[in-house]
């Protein structure tokens, strides 16, 4: 079992910012600098494909930083394809087939066409990351499955787990199969955990960077402890002689606090005032 105190030495004696490294998410100092690639993969091969809202040509494996692009795709006799899309951080495929607009048909066919294409259904499949993530669509009754059939149109996905970041986007299915990979960013978070211990309370502390927010949690506590103690010793209803008061600071309460606190199996172990009261002989 590691004492908070041990480790608060280590975090002060530690040059922190010469070796972190930064979570997914989190602003680094090359993060203006983050770029991902983006392939479009056409049908008709010769279509041409177009990033509307920034200079550089497009070509296959283009670098982009993340945020919002206008696609278009377009070929004479073709209708064209024009949309918006959000370049996450990590490589994107997206495909596109365009239709032709040169076929001629009457309008019998069109209509049976129309007609058809009504119950036309397309599977989605959304792989995710960590395993165990729940995949829900919003804007639909039926539950989320692999390979789930839907009619072209636009669905809200959202996919969570706890101690991490939600991911909700809307997407929209084409008249084609449809594969999607969401990989969720770990967040920290951290949960009371009940317990009958009158001398201690215990909090459930999860992340990447659970350890550093385990010692800050348990610094941020003690400093309150240490502020409730003094006002404590110092209230004449409670008739502290003036002997233990003299014997008794803000920064001895504050240390006493962390010498018993403890981090252990993702559970923060804290002391209760009473408990510390009675460490520092003032009864109770």
């Amino acid at each position: 079992m590691k004492r908070l105190s041990t480790a608060l030495m280590v975090v002060a004696m530690t040059p922190i910012f010469a070796t972190s490294t930064f979570a997914e998410g989190e602003l680094s100092p090359n993060a203006n600098r983050e770029r991902y690639a983006l392939t479009v993969d056409v049908s008709p091969s010769e279509a041409r494909v177009r990033i509307m809202n920034i200079k550089p040509k497009y070509h296959d494996g283009i670098l982009l930083k993340p945020g919002n692009y206008h696609l278009r795709v377009d070929k004479n006799g073709f209708e064209t394809w024009d949309k918006w899309i959000t370049m996450e951080k990590q490589e994107q495929s997206i495909t596109v087939s365009l239709l032709s607009v040169n076929e001629e048909v009457n309008e019998e066919v069109a209509d049976s066409t129309q007609e058809s294409t009504k119950g036309e259904r397309y599977a989605l499949t959304v792989d995710v990351s960590p395993s165990g993530a729940r995949v829900r669509i919003m804007n639909i009754d039926p539950k989320y499955h692999d390979g789930i059939l839907l009619k072209p149109g636009n669905y809200h996905l959202r996919v969570d787990k706890r101690g991490f970041k939600t991911w909700d986007k809307w997407i929209t299915m084409e008249k084609q199969e449809q594969s999607i990979t969401v990989s969720l960013r770990e967040i920290e978070w951290e949960d009371d955990v009940e317990s009958e211990d009158k001398n201690f309370e215990y909090k459930r502390i999860s992340g990447k960077y659970a350890n550093a927010m385990a010692v800050g949690t348990a610094q941020g506590y003690c400093e309150a402890q240490a502020m409730l103690i003094i006002v404590y010793v110092f209230d004449e209803k409670n008739n502290v002689p003036l002997q233990k008061q003299a014997m008794i600071s803000d920064v001895k309460v504050y240390n006493l606090c962390l010498n018993y606190a403890s981090y252990q199996n993702g559970i923060l172990k804290l002391p209760k005032t009473n408990f510390l009261i009675k460490q520092l002989g003032l009864g109770q």
